[in-house]
């Protein structure tokens, strides 16, 4: 079993502390906050030490790994100390407030050894799945456009809601969605446009983030993030040369995808060149075929404590490798620079 321990209480506390408590593989260690009273609550809950200071739990307690879960601007002091201490490090996603302090992080885990992932998990969920499945069927053919829209109401109030804690919408969910296109995309992002608002939130961070990007396999992803919309769609499209792929909402029923394609056979023979008139003009009827994709009962169709007791602890490749989240902190510093928020 791997000895973990969790600094950071609040999506430490909502979700690794369960994730890590119901696997078999994982023990629990300690936890530290410094929030006494919800360190108080949550260490009598599971039975573990509890730290007010994160750097005293690594010094105390023998330690695995430890999920790094505080707020942004202490991920990269809490990574480099974990890795210098010989504890390998799963951390919250951003991987930190800049490039620069993330690329310090890549340093140390190089001149340490030690491992360190970056939870990711939109590419856990089943609507990933899907969406990974349809792309990789070749039915859409040459793929060029990828949209992903995350559309809600709400006023931050928290950290979140501030520059200086490492806040925003850009940040903390752009950091989620560049991944996920990037890694559906397989590709890296050669041209970024970005503008920022803030429109609700109570700090000084943006809450509504637009994002623009062209990969280098030549596929524009295009990323829209708006916290301040009184409709709440949930925006998937993939769209190929041959066809298109949407997230269907029904009325009644579990989302899923829905494929609208040619068969190829009849694209090539559409694309032949006609000297005087192309009998498939405008006006004429594609013949168009559909195939649903379902979309899993589960929110996670991969559960990422299994990925990270595989990486962690039986030394297989990272579910999420530390140089693909080196590439999002690069977009999301590209992105900053374009919209001079």
């Amino acid at each position: 079993m791997l000895k973990t321990a969790v600094i950071g209480l609040g999506m430490g506390l909502n979700f690794h502390i369960p994730q890590i408590v119901s696997h078999k593989k994982f023990e629990l260690a300690a936890i530290a906050d410094v929030d006494e009273e919800k360190l108080r609550i949550a260490s009598e809950k599971y039975n573990v030490p509890g730290y007010t200071d994160a750097y005293e739990m690594m010094d105390t307690v023998p330690l695995d790994l430890v999920v790094i879960a505080s707020p942004t601007q202490f991920h990269a002091p809490h990574s480099i100390a974990a890795m210098e201490r010989g504890i390998d490090v799963f951390l919250e996603k951003p991987m930190a407030s800049t490039l620069e302090e993330a690329k310090e992080i890549y340093d140390v885990h190089i001149r340490t050894g030690r491992k360190i992932m970056v939870y990711q998990p939109h590419r856990t969920f089943s609507e990933t799945v899907a969406a990974k499945a349809i792309l990789d069927s070749g039915i859409l053919g040459r793929v060029y456009r990828i949209t992903r829209s995350i559309r809600t109401y709400f006023k931050r109030s928290s950290w979140q809601a501030y520059k200086k804690n490492g806040g925003g919408t850009l940040n903390n969910h752009g950091s989620h969605y560049i991944d996920l296109l990037l890694y559906l995309a397989k590709g890296n992002a050669v041209s970024v446009k970005c503008e920022l608002q803030r429109i609700l939130a109570t700090g000084d961070a943006d809450d509504c983030a637009r994002i623009l990007m062209k990969t280098d396999n030549d596929i524009v992803l295009d990323i829209d993030m708006n916290f301040a919309s009184a409709f709440n769609p949930n925006v998937w499209e993939l769209y190929g040369d041959l066809g298109t792929a949407v997230l269907v909402h029904p009325e009644s029923g579990k989302p899923f995808f829905r494929a609208r394609y040619l068969d190829l056979k009849f694209a090539l023979e559409a694309q032949k060149y006609y000297p005087c008139t192309n009998p498939l003009n405008d006006n004429a009827e594609y013949p168009w075929m559909i195939k649903d994709f379902e979309v899993g009962d589960n929110r996670y169709a991969i559960n990422i404590y299994d990925k990270c007791y595989e990486y962690f602890k039986l030394n297989q490749e990272p579910f999420v490798p530390i140089t693909d989240t080196l590439k999002v902190m690069d977009v999301l510093k590209r992105c900053h620079a374009d919209s001079m928020f």
